[in-house]
């Protein structure tokens, strides 16, 4: 946000936004992280509190749910969630296939100051067995699943909390969402009107739930992919509110190898009408707000 002191630099100020939407874009995101606990519920039982009066309210610890099978991959995902702010968070390490190394993992976690929980699954277990144990294992209020690839901004679980307890959606995430393609450093912005608004996908990578709802559903435990899909689709059949929020703060990275990836599909898929492709190079600091 700017603060201008002098009507010149004022005038240009508000120029300069209403002619770039980036900027307005930016600064919305900004205003919204600084309402944080100033919203109507938050003053209701402020209000109740100073009267004397025990309501009962929703708690905001997280617990980031993260499936990996590969041991490369594991210190990204322990310094990414050490490095949220704003949330009180745990990471749920579910090993899959990875064994001998949680003494490690949690020697490493304390040095970071990351609340951690590892849970090993077998190798022959699918992915959506691999989400059930780690939600199985999550004590949070909202259980959020995340990737072991992907790019997670520092303020990216506080702001999508935010959003999904403000919208009062019972799952949230982004279907607005970069993507960063490495083979050719392009960079992605797919479903560019899906901001702010309900609908009845996000990207899987992104979801954040309400516990009680993901306890209910639960992913499917036969399937080896296509996980994400059916649990929105069972999720919108039973008329949980679905929440797309806003495009910063998260990078889908996809790698050279397309078969590294649950998603098999070549990099000509995020091409199309439903991406714009926005510039080339690193996305982290232009997503990062």
């Amino acid at each position: 946000m700017v603060v201008e002191q002098d009507v010149r630099d004022a005038r240009h100020s508000v120029r300069a936004r209403a002619a770039q939407p980036e900027l307005r874009d930016r600064d919305a995101v900004l205003l919204r992280r600084a309402s944080a606990g100033h919203g109507f519920d938050d003053r209701a039982l402020a209000l109740a509190s100073a009267a004397g009066l025990d309501l009962p309210h929703r708690g905001r610890t997280v617990s980031a749910v993260v499936p990996t099978n590969r041991p490369d991959q594991l210190e990204h995902v322990l310094v990414q969630l050490a490095a949220q702010r704003d949330v009180d968070v745990e990471l749920v390490l579910v090993l899959h296939g990875i064994t001998g190394r949680t003494a490690e993992l949690e020697g490493r976690a304390r040095e970071l100051g990351l609340r951690l929980v590892v849970v090993e699954a077998p190798a022959e277990a699918t992915l959506g067995r691999c989400m059930n144990l780690g939600v199985d294992a999550a004590s949070g209020d909202l259980v959020a699943k995340m990737d072991d690839d992907n790019h997670y901004g520092p303020h990216y679980l506080a702001d999508l909390a935010q959003a999904l307890r403000s919208s009062g959606a019972g799952l949230a995430g982004k279907w607005a969402h970069y993507v960063w393609l490495r083979s050719t450093d392009a960079v992605v912005l797919r479903y560019p009107d899906h901001e702010n608004t309900f609908g009845t996908r996000v990207q899987g990578g992104s979801m954040l739930f309400e516990g009680d709802v993901v306890r209910d559903l639960r992913f499917g435990d036969h399937l080896p992919r296509a996980v994400d899909t059916d649990i929105l689709d069972r999720a919108a059949a039973a008329g949980v509110p679905i929440f797309s929020a806003d495009r910063f703060g998260y990078v889908s990275v996809r790698g050279t190898d397309r078969m590294g990836h649950t998603w098999t599909v070549t990099d000509e898929t995020f091409l199309t009408a439903a991406g714009r492709l926005e510039f080339f190079g690193d996305p982290r600091t232009h997503v990062d707000v």
